[in-house]
C-alpha cells in the first residue's frame, strides 16, 4: 500500500508532466497554424525572429505601467500585512560568507573588465556571479534568521539547481515565438557548447530566488504566513469554476502567443502561472502558505531581476531585449516596464519550487 508521500510525489509528477506538455504543445499548435518555421526551434544559439520595437504605443505603455504599478503595490502591501519583524537571536556573519563576498566582488570585476589573461573565460562570468550571490544571500540568512534554505533541507536546495535549468529552458522555448531577447558576445560556439553553457547558467535562477525570498520570509509572523486572500486565490484558486477559467485562459493565451506575438508577448510570463497554479489546485497540492509568502517570491524575483540586469549590462556574454510597443527608456538593458514582469515570474518560481519540494520530500 502506497503511503501519503508516495501519492503526493505521484500527483506532483503528474502536474509537472501536464504543465510541460501544455506549455510545449499549445504554442507549437499556434505556431503551426501561422506557418512558423518550426525547424528553427532546433537551432542553437537561436537566430532571427526578433520582434523589434515595431513603433511605440502610448496607450499600451500607459496600460503596462498602470498594471505593473498596481501589481507592485499589491505585492508590497501584501508582504507588509504579514510583516512582523520580530526580534531574532543575533548571529555573527559567517566567515565563509565573507569568502562569498570576496568571490562575488571578484567575479563582478572580471565580468565588467577585459583582462587579456582572462579572455578565454570572459564569456563564462554569469555563473560565478550568481554562485557568489547565492552564497552571500545564504550567509545573510544565517546572520539575520539563524538558518537558511541550504541548512534546513540540503537535498531540496541542491535539487533546485537542475530543476532551475529545466525551468528556465521553458522560457527560452517560449521566447522563440516572440523574440523578446537574444544573447550576444558568445563568440563562436557549437550547439552542444551553447546548450551546456546555458544549462549551467540557468541552474542558478531558482536557488537565487529561493534564498532571496527566504530573507523576506524570515520577517513574516508565524500565523500571518498563512493569511490567504486575493493573491493566493488568483494563483491557487479554491473555487473549482475559477480554477477552470484560469486554466482555460492560460491555455488560450499560450496558443495565441505565436499568432499575435507583438501584442501577447507579456503572457510569456503570465500564461505559465495560469497553467501550473490551477493544475496544482486540482491535484489538491495547494500549500498552506498564504499571500505574504507568495508576495515574498514576487519581491525576491524583482530584487534578483535588478542584479540580473545590473551584471548583464557590461558583461561580454549578455542579452539584449527586443520589446514591441514600449519606449526605449531603459534601466541597463531592460525597458522600464519590463521590470514589472519579474513579479509574476516570482510567482512562477514559487509554484515550481512547491512542485520540487513535493517531488523531493513528498510533503512541504
Amino acid at each position: 500500500m502506497k503511503g501519503p508521500r508516495s501519492v503526493t510525489r505521484r500527483k506532483s509528477a503528474v502536474v509537472f508532466a501536464l504543465f510541460l506538455s501544455l506549455t510545449l504543445f499549445l504554442p507549437l499548435a499556434g505556431a503551426f497554424l501561422t506557418g512558423f518555421d518550426l525547424s528553427s526551434l532546433s537551432t542553437f544559439p537561436p537566430e532571427g525572429n526578433f520582434q523589434g520595437n515595431g513603433g511605440v504605443s502610448i496607450p499600451f505603455t500607459l496600460f503596462a505601467f498602470a498594471v505593473g504599478t498596481t501589481l507592485l503595490l499589491v505585492f508590497i502591501l501584501t508582504y507588509i500585512r504579514g510583516y512582523e519583524g520580530r526580534a531574532r537571536e543575533r548571529n555573527r556573519f559567517p566567515r565563509w560568507g565573507w569568502g562569498g563576498v570576496l568571490f562575488l566582488l571578484g567575479a563582478w570585476v572580471l565580468a565588467w573588465t577585459r583582462f587579456d589573461w582572462f579572455a578565454p573565460l570572459q564569456r563564462h562570468t554569469f555563473t560565478p556571479l550568481w554562485l557568489g550571490y547565492i552564497c552571500v544571500a545564504t550567509a545573510l540568512s544565517e546572520k539575520l534568521h539563524g538558518t537558511s534554505p541550504a541548512r534546513e533541507d540540503p537535498l531540496f536546495f541542491i535539487s533546485l539547481f537542475p530543476a532551475s535549468s529545466l525551468f528556465w529552458w521553458i522560457f527560452e522555448f517560449l521566447n522563440r515565438f516572440v523574440g523578446n531577447w537574444e544573447y550576444r558576445g558568445l563568440g563562436t560556439i557549437t550547439a552542444g557548447e551553447y546548450v551546456a553553457l546555458a544549462s549551467v547558467s540557468f541552474s542558478t535562477v531558482l536557488p537565487a530566488v529561493e534564498t532571496t525570498s527566504f530573507l523576506f520570509r524570515g520577517y513574516l509572523g508565524e500565523e500571518r504566513v498563512r493569511n490567504s486572500g486575493v493573491v493566493k486565490e488568483a494563483v491557487l484558486p479554491s473555487r473549482r469554476w475559477m480554477t477552470y477559467i484560469l486554466l482555460f485562459s492560460g491555455a488560450v493565451t499560450l496558443f495565441l502567443i505565436p499568432v499575435f506575438p507583438q501584442f501577447l508577448y507579456p503572457f510569456l510570463w503570465i500564461s505559465p502561472v495560469l497553467i501550473v497554479g490551477p493544475l496544482t489546485s486540482i491535484a489538491g497540492l495547494s500549500p498552506d502558505e498564504g499571500d505574504p509568502v507568495i508576495a515574498s517570491y514576487g519581491l525576491a524575483a524583482l530584487v534578483c531581476g535588478f542584479f540580473w540586469e545590473t551584471w548583464n549590462w557590461k558583461s561580454l556574454a549578455h542579452w539584449v531585449y527586443h520589446v514591441p510597443l514600449v519606449p526605449s527608456l531603459k534601466l541597463f538593458e531592460m525597458p522600464l516596464p519590463g521590470y514589472f514582469g519579474y513579479l509574476p515570474f516570482g510567482v512562477e518560481c514559487f509554484l515550481f519550487i512547491v512542485l520540487v519540494k513535493y517531488l523531493v520530500r513528498g510533503d512541504l
